[in-house]
């Protein structure tokens, strides 16, 4: 989907309801694009350009303000590929620098990959994931025809090329995945995503034990900033994720040493306002944007970024590695 180069437009609002319709219906007619050969694709394919160690160089540092693209489950929303391997590498080869994912435990402790509470609506299987142990999950398939993927299976495909960013549904699994990341992985690679204090708490002390895990904290109330600046020893965690854009609670966050996440779900269907909405928030100076269509607007945002006057260039990539392929369609 091109976005329309709508000059100096400012939004005095965003629309609470999302088209959740019109995300179903794209989503169903996308999941049946087959792409071959994605499993060669993605080894080969070099991810964000530098790789996750400068992306996360970029997140660290409070001075870096170019926009990235973040990929909603890596497909999108209600697509047979959510949430799964096939959508990481997809991610991978289309260089977009996040993938947002979904954490659960598993009856036993291990973890899964799975956006709902149940797994009836993805996979062969009834019931809750938290009451089936890691033997009955491995036992189901998604219904695009993979199993159940572990957060272990999606890191071996965007380990070094592409940031996950976890979105913990069970608050447990917090510490749980910062302790196997030290001692499995790289913390460059992860972004952890919380949104409750009880889950504020367990990323902040799981930072106290391992400095270098990134933390992305979604703020409803942008009163709450101080108090979340405490309980982070006094700085904003690396992201904050608002439902606000509005200039003063980007310029706070900035302020505080910390990046602005914002998402535009279900609006990037909507040939117009989705198009009048990423651009708003991109002159906003929003850092991240999640979106269910990552590599088409990472297409845009790319060239924006390198167009924009006053904006740090993103690297370059790695010596010999190809250019990343343009986006689908274009």
């Amino acid at each position: 989907m091109a976005l329309l180069e709508v000059r100096n437009l400012r939004l005095p609002f965003r629309p609470a309801a999302r088209p959740a319709a019109a995300a179903v219906l794209l989503g169903a007619i996308l999941a049946g694009c087959a792409t071959t050969n994605l499993v060669d694709e993605a080894l080969q394919a070099p991810g964000y350009p530098g790789g996750t160690a400068a992306l996360a160089r970029q997140i660290r540092d409070p001075g870096f303000h170019n926009t990235l693209v973040v990929a909603h489950r890596g497909s999108g929303t209600w697509t047979r590929d959510e949430n799964s391997r096939r959508a990481a590498r997809r991610v991978v080869i289309a260089g977009v620098p996040f993938m947002e994912t979904d954490v659960r435990l598993s009856k036993d402790g291990q973890l899964y990959v799975m956006h709902d509470a149940t797994v009836d609506r993805k996979t062969t299987g009834k019931g809750r994931l938290e009451d089936l142990s890691a033997a009955e999950l491995d036992g189901l398939r998604l219904d695009n025809g993979e199993t159940v993927p572990r957060v272990e299976d999606l890191y071996e495909v965007t380990r070094g090329k592409a940031v996950l960013l976890l979105d913990f549904k069970d608050e447990a699994a917090i510490a749980k995945t910062a302790e196997w990341i030290a001692a499995s992985g790289s913390f460059d690679d992860f972004l952890f995503l919380v949104n409750q204090w009880g889950e504020m708490r367990e990323a902040a002390a799981a930072r106290e034990r391992h400095p270098g895990l990134m933390i992305l904290a979604e703020v409803e109330n942008p009163a709450d900033l101080d108090a979340v600046q405490r309980l982070f020893g006094g700085r904003l965690p690396d992201v904050v994720g608002t439902e606000t854009s509005a200039e003063e609670v980007v310029e706070r966050i900035h302020r505080g040493g910390a990046k602005v996440a914002e998402d535009i779900l279900g609006w990037e269907y909507v040939p117009l306002y989705g198009s009048i909405l990423t651009r708003h928030l991109v002159n906003r100076g929003v850092d991240l944007i999640q979106t269910d269509m990552a590599p088409h607007l990472w297409t845009w945002i790319r060239k924006r970024n390198a167009e924009r006057p006053g904006r740090p260039p993103d690297p370059p990539p790695a010596e010999g590695a190809p250019p990343p392929p343009p986006a689908p369609g274009e």
